[in-house]
């Protein structure tokens, strides 16, 4: 597991390859380095990267995608997550998996996927810890 997470739960054996792979072929938003949100079909889903719409994202790069899902937060855990050139989101944790953290958002119930790579700092905290 990366270096630049602290806090979180030990992590499931699923990489973000194989938890983006049942949606290949839907709708989803990714948000790039400027806050720039690209929304397309999710194609080119592979160890390096993915495409949605016209857009290739390489999974070594600053970025995190909205999933067409309602997500449902199953650990209590609160998780921030910081991205170089895209700021800090913060909510409460669905998943840590080999390179990438699922939470939902405080601002919303889609699942938000961010990736665990050198552009990123995710920080958990047990839920009820002030």
């Amino acid at each position: 597991m990366s270096r630049n997470i602290s806090g979180c739960p030990l992590p499931r054996p699923i990489t973000l390859t194989a938890r983006l792979a049942p949606f290949v072929g839907k709708i989803v938003t990714v948000v790039t380095p400027g806050l720039i949100r690209t929304t397309g079909v999710l194609s080119n889903n592979s160890a390096s990267g993915f495409t949605v719409g016209a857009l290739r994202v390489p999974f070594a790069t600053s970025f995190y995608i909205l999933l067409p899902v309602r997500g449902r937060p199953l650990l209590p855990f609160n998780v921030n997550a910081r991205a170089e050139d895209l700021g800090e989101i913060g909510g409460q944790l669905v998943q840590v998996g080999r390179n990438f953290v699922e939470l939902i958002q405080s601002s919303g119930s889609v699942s938000t996927l961010f990736p665990l790579n050198l552009f990123t700092e995710v920080q958990c905290e047990p839920m009820g810890d002030e």
